[in-house]
C-alpha cells in the first residue's frame, strides 16, 4: 500500500496528475493490447493444466467478441481524443495491465474448479468487469480537471507488479506441483520382490 500511495503523492506534487477524461481514455486504449496478452496467458495456463484436466476448454467465441467490443471502445475514445492521454498510455499500460494479470490469475484459478469450470473460456474478459464500468464514463463524460486519484483505483489490484507478479509464480508452482503427483500416479509401482507380477490382458 505504501508503494501505491508514494506514487500517488509524487504525481500530485509534481503536478502531472492526469485528467478525468485522461484516465479513462488511457485505461480504455490499453485495454485491448493488455487483453492479447491475457489471452495468450490464458492459454499457456490451460495448456499447463491440459494432462490433469482436458475439460478445460478455450473457445474462440469470446475472444472475438470482446476484441470486437474493446475495439469498437478504442474507435469512439480516438474520435473525442485528448491530446493530453499520450503521456499516460505507458503509464496506463503498466498499471492497468499489472492489475489486469491479478484479477486474471485469480479468474483462471476460480475458474479452473471443476464446478465453475464452464465460465474457464470467459476467465481472460472477466477482470474487465471490475476494471472498465467506470473507465467509460470517465472518457467521454468525464471532468478536464484532475483525477484526485481516480488512475490509483486501476492500479491498487496490481500493485505495479508486486502483487501480480508473486501471483503468477504461485500459479506456475502450483501447476508444477499438480504435474508431478499427475506423473507419479501414472507411474505403475513394480510390485515386491518374490511376488509374482500380473499378467497385462490385452
Amino acid at each position: 500500500m505504501r508503494w501505491i500511495a508514494s506514487i500517488g503523492a509524487l504525481m500530485v506534487l509534481a503536478g502531472c496528475e492526469p485528467s478525468e477524461v485522461e484516465t479513462g481514455q488511457a485505461v480504455i486504449l490499453s485495454a485491448l493490447p493488455i487483453t492479447l496478452i491475457g489471452f495468450a496467458l490464458h492459454a499457456c495456463y490451460r495448456s499447463m493444466w491440459q494432462p490433469m484436466r482436458p475439460d478445460l476448454r478455450l473457445r474462440a467465441r469470446p475472444m472475438i467478441h470482446s476484441s470486437c467490443l474493446l475495439l469498437m471502445l478504442m474507435f469512439a475514445v480516438l474520435a473525442v481524443f485528448d491530446d493530453g492521454t499520450t503521456e499516460w498510455l505507458v503509464m496506463a499500460f503498466w498499471g492497468v495491465g499489472t492489475s489486469y494479470v491479478t484479477l486474471l490469475v485469480i479468474a483462471l484459478r476460480v475458474t479452473a474448479f471443476r464446478r465453475m469450470s464452464k465460465f474457464f473460456p470467459y476467465a481472460a474478459v472477466l477482470p474487465w468487469l471490475v476494471l472498465m464500468p467506470l473507465a467509460i464514463p470517465l472518457a467521454f463524460v468525464g471532468s478536464t480537471e484532475v483525477s484526485n486519484g481516480y488512475f490509483i483505483l486501476w492500479a491498487l489490484p496490481g500493485f505495479f507488479g508486486w502483487v501480480a507478479g508473486p501471483l503468477v509464480l504461485v500459479a506456475i508452482i502450483e501447476v508444477v506441483i499438480h504435474t508431478i503427483r499427475y506423473k507419479r500416479r501414472e507411474i505403475p509401482t513394480p510390485p515386491p520382490p518374490g511376488l509374482p507380477r500380473a499378467r497385462i490382458i490385452e
